[in-house]
């Protein structure tokens, strides 16, 4: 979740600043990237989200996947992992300047564990899941992630993909300087 807080200009350290306006909304790369996704799929198509968050009953959870819903993301495969929190960003957008300052937070909310993404391929490759939204097509994973993490889940997507004899795309998105793509 963002909380944007849009001020004249940055106020001085240890100054004080009143906010011209102040927002809530869902960000993030995975939030953002699946609202867009839908808007673009032919209808009968679906984009699902896979997350980890704090735990369902936990406000601002319920407030980004009704947000998502509402664009039309899939949220049935979020997974309860813990924490304080869902992870946010609060960003100090400046009109003076036209330049934002974001700070962020976990919140205490893990990654996505390898054991929970494996769980979650095989929910969506069950039965019934099937029959529901019908086969995947593709699977895009943020790698914030440590590579031999993130090289693991892009296995347990490759594995079981071919145990249903199935050959589909996976994409990866290194945005972090910190994880270098070659080592995926």
């Amino acid at each position: 979740v963002d909380n944007v807080l849009t001020v004249a200009s940055y106020p001085k350290e240890d100054g004080s600043e009143r906010a011209k306006a102040a927002r809530k909304s869902v960000g993030g790369n995975a939030g953002n990237s699946t609202r867009v996704l839908v808007q673009l799929l032919n209808k009968g198509c679906c984009a699902s989200l896979v997350a980890p968050v704090p735990r369902f009953s936990d406000p601002d959870t319920t407030f980004a996947r009704m947000n998502l819903e509402n664009y039309g993301v899939d949220t049935s495969l979020l997974v309860e992992a813990g924490g304080d929190a869902l992870p946010s960003s609060f960003i100090l957008s400046s009109e003076e300047t036209g330049s934002r300052t974001i700070v962020s937070t976990r919140n205490g909310c893990p990654e996505l564990s390898i054991s929970d993404f494996i769980k979650v391929l095989h929910i969506t490759f069950a039965t019934n899941a099937i029959k529901e939204f019908g086969y995947p097509s593709w699977c895009h994973l943020e790698c914030r992630q440590q590579p031999d993490v993130m090289l693991q889940m892009a296995k347990a997507w490759c594995m079981e993909t071919a145990a249903q004899s199935l050959e589909l795309p996976l994409s990866l998105e290194v945005e972090k300087p910190s994880v270098n793509p070659a080592a995926l």
